[in-house]
Formats: structure tokens, C-alpha cells, sequence
């Protein structure tokens, strides 16, 4: 390797180090052990979790300048902060889809799903084609994903992308509330937004027989 590139090089690893130190001693130091006690106890589990707030890790992420490395690193650690930055600091346009699709299958917990999609998935260059990818899982996280990610793209999406959302909607059999609170989401933007999909919506609702009666009918009065 040329030496010139080469300290080029060191000098950037090291940069992202100093980062990731520097991200480490701002995270600690905005702990709050009660939070993550109280998240535990609803069932909210991470590997490490010091209970910092959004709205603090926030303030954390405009401190530093996004970056694929630094994003890809603190991405490791499984640490529910860092994954957070991770999201934060990762530039939409540098980020690859295989490792998005990656970032995806590690996500386990539903607030990570919420916030990842918020502060990168959906801004993606190629968020519309990740979310139908997503929604033809079989496993539900993906899918809860998926659907988090349509729900926020439906307002500048197309007519074409809403279609294929829509048949995707209740291909599966996924019925917990999160994933049911998401279609009707999605379905309430979509019927504001394109009045025009409201016979399609009724026949895809009325032929979903895994639904409860009370969670059908609550999609119906939508129409």
C-alpha cells in the first residue's frame, strides 16, 4: 500500500475510534438506570441498555458528522444507544442494501424497528423497494418493518407502490396489535390520501379471515 494512503487511511480509523470513545463517554454519562429498569419490566430487552432518551441521543448524534464506518461500528455493538446512533449517523446514500436488509434481520425489539425506520430506513434512495421486500416476510419483524416503512412513505409514494403495499397487507397472517395498529395506519393515510382505493381496501378487508371481528370491523370504518 502506498504510504501516503496508508497514513490517509490510519488517520481516518483513527478519527472513527475517537468518535466512538468520545460517543461512549457522552452515552455513560446520560445514563438512566431507572428507564431501563422500567423498559425491562414491560418486556423492552437489549443486550445493554442505559435508558438515555431520544431526545438525548438526539442531541448526542448532532455532535458528530455522519459516517458509514463510525455508523457501521457502533451498528456492532448491539448496545441499544449505539444502534440508535448508528441509525442517526449513517448517510442514507452510502448505505448499501444488503446491509440494510442486514440491519434489518438484527433488529428484535419494536422501539429499534420504530426508530431505525424513522431516522434511516425511510430515507433510503431505495426505501419503497426495501419496504415490499420486507412485507413479503414470513417473519413478523420484518414485516412490522416493512409496513412501518410504507406507512411513511405513502404520502409521496405512488399509486403503483400503495397497489402492491396493499396486497401485501394481510398476505400473512401476522395479528398482534403493533402490526395491526401499522395497516390501520397506513390504510387510514391511504383512504385520505387516495379516496380512489377504497373499494380495493374493502374487499382486501373483508377477505382477511384471520382478523378478529372487532379489529375488521374497526379497519372497515375506515371506508
Amino acid at each position: 500500500m502506498n504510504s501516503n494512503i496508508q497514513k490517509s487511511y490510519s488517520s481516518e480509523n483513527q478519527s472513527v475510534l475517537e468518535d466512538i470513545r468520545r460517543i461512549k463517554r457522552l452515552v455513560l454519562a446520560s445514563m438512566n438506570g431507572e428507564v431501563a429498569r422500567s423498559m425491562a419490566a414491560k418486556g423492552v430487552r437489549y443486550w445493554r441498555n442505559l435508558g438515555v432518551p431520544l431526545t438525548r441521543l438526539n442531541e448526542i448524534a448532532a455532535e458528530f458528522v455522519p459516517d458509514r464506518a463510525l455508523a457501521e461500528l457502533l451498528w456492532q455493538s448491539q448496545s441499544r444507544e449505539e444502534m440508535i446512533l448508528a441509525a442517526c449517523l449513517m448517510p442514507p446514500k452510502e448505505f448499501l442494501p444488503e446491509l440494510a436488509m442486514k440491519w434489518a434481520q438484527d433488529i428484535e425489539q419494536l422501539e429499534l424497528a420504530e426508530i431505525v425506520t424513522m431516522k434511516l430506513f425511510a430515507k433510503l434512495p431505495y426505501a419503497e423497494k426495501m419496504a415490499i421486500d420486507l412485507l413479503n416476510s414470513r417473519e413478523e419483524m420484518l414485516f412490522f418493518i416493512g409496513l412501518s416503512m410504507a406507512v411513511r412513505l405513502e404520502p409521496v409514494a405512488d399509486a403503483q407502490f400503495c397497489r402492491t403495499v396493499c396486497a401485501s397487507l394481510f398476505a400473512f397472517e401476522h395479528n398482534s396489535l403493533s402490526v395491526n395498529n401499522l395497516r390501520y395506519a397506513f390504510l387510514e393515510r391511504l383512504l385520505f390520501d387516495k379516496p380512489e382505493f377504497k373499494e380495493d381496501v374493502a374487499t382486501l378487508v373483508r377477505s382477511a379471515t384471520f382478523l378478529d371481528d372487532g379489529v375488521r370491523q374497526l379497519f372497515l370504518s375506515l371506508l
